[in-house]
């Protein structure tokens, strides 16, 4: 993190000090956290797959597979959509975390993603989403013996550190087949949300022996920024298809309100590098891979006790789409992901994080031979280690794509 402009210099004001503090909570207090993960508190928070649960159960990287997708990472999978269709994500995450000795546990929902593809024959696609980028939400607390100042004794006091919000992102697209085999795709988006960090200390009254008020600072920063993604589909041949993307990070800037005695954040985002493919096996069975790059590190910026990493996160699944549920038309998916989170404690190991997955997918109305709709659902046992935390989690994912409305 950085002041706006061209040299490097930490956040001043209560930026700096809510940082510091919630640097020093994650560091040091094993308490429980509220949060999608225990890494939504490192650094500018746990990354928001902008995925649908298909991808998630193929691996987690989401390039190069079959049919017709929304997917703002592999722009040029819109291409090929008949009908206009929308498309909505829920998750529900279950954690079980374990630091410092001390077990905790949470559950959050969430809608990761939102979007809408609408088809121009012999002009092209277009796409519109709005899916997360990081959350931000996770709280703590401590409770401890604090010497006063001048008189020696000691008081107990709470200590409660809260961060509220995430960065999400506004997206427009466009996909277009230029050729029996080829086809390309772009999107262009804007960071949007809002992050609200808080402090407060209580003092126990009996203790000190009269009322003290609590002790509060925070503030509040609205996010803003841009940044793109272009992307192209190969068919390599009848059973095969290829695809690669190219993200431009761009610059994310939190500018605090008003009310807010703090410095304007300038974060710069990683440029990410996708490519997959999938491979016909046999009649209804595919079997896709991807990798994911980002480099991380100019985003840690002066964070207190943060550094930004490295992130290479490798993806696989099959899946067999011959399967009838109900005599609807239905697919079976199993695959696996491993990677890396993009912050980590300094001197720590980074967090690596893995996955098993499993998914269905169910046609749920079909017309002359197209897809009006399906629903999408996900469930993944996947666990995250940072060598101060160990996090098992599970995660249900659900898509519903309407179509031809």
């Amino acid at each position: 993190m950085k002041r706006a402009g061209p040299h490097r210099a930490p956040a001043s004001g209560v930026a700096a000090f809510l940082l510091a503090v919630g640097a020093g909570f994650l560091h040091l207090c094993p308490a429980p956290l509220s949060a999608q993960s225990v890494a939504s508190g490192y650094g500018f928070g746990a990354p928001l797959e902008a995925l649908g649960s298909r991808a998630l159960a193929l691996g987690g990287i989401g390039m190069g597979l079959t049919g017709t997708e929304l997917n703002p990472q592999d722009p040029a999978a819109a291409a090929d959509v008949v009908l206009p269709a929308i498309f909505v994500t829920s998750q529900t995450s279950w954690a079980d975390v374990t630091e410092a000795g001390q077990a905790s546990d949470f559950t959050t929902t969430r809608f990761p993603s939102l979007g809408l593809i609408y088809p121009f024959a012999g002009v092209g696609t277009f796409m519109l989403s709005f899916t997360g980028v990081l959350d931000q939400t996770w709280r703590t607390s401590e409770e401890r013996l604090l010497t006063l100042e001048g008189s020696g004794t000691q008081a107990r006091v709470t200590d409660f550190f809260q961060s509220e919000g995430g960065v999400s992102a506004l997206q427009v697209g466009y996909a277009r087949r230029i050729s029996p085999r080829l086809a390309v795709g772009v999107t262009a988006g804007s960071y949007i949300g809002t992050l609200t960090r808080t402090f407060r200390r209580s003092f126990d009254s009996l203790e000190v022996e009269t009322d003290v008020p609590d002790f509060v600072v925070g503030g509040t920063w609205n996010y803003e920024g841009f940044f793109g993604t272009v992307g192209a589909t190969w068919e390599v041949s009848d059973i095969a298809r290829l695809s690669g993307s190219f993200s431009l990070g761009g610059e994310l800037e939190g500018d605090p309100t008003e009310s807010t005695d703090g410095a304007r954040l300038l974060v710069q985002m990683p440029n990410e590098y996708r490519v997959g493919g999938t491979v016909l096996l046999a009649e209804g069975l595919n079997l896709s891979a991807g990798v994911l790059y980002a480099d991380w590190a100019d985003a840690g910026g002066d964070v207190p006790g943060v550094e930004g990493t490295t992130v290479l996160k490798l993806g696989g699944g099959v899946e067999f789409t011959g399967a009838r549920i109900l005599g609807k038309g239905a697919a079976l998916r199993f695959g696996y992901r491993n990677g890396d989170l993009p912050f980590r404690r300094a001197g720590d190991p980074e967090v690596s994080e893995s996955a098993f997955t499993g998914g269905l997918g169910l046609n749920l109305l079909e017309g002359q031979d197209v897809l009006l709709a399906r629903s999408d659902f996900t469930l993944e046992r996947g666990s995250r280690d940072a060598g101060v935390f160990e996090e098992d989690f599970w995660r249900l994912s659900v898509t519903i794509r309407v179509s031809g409305f």
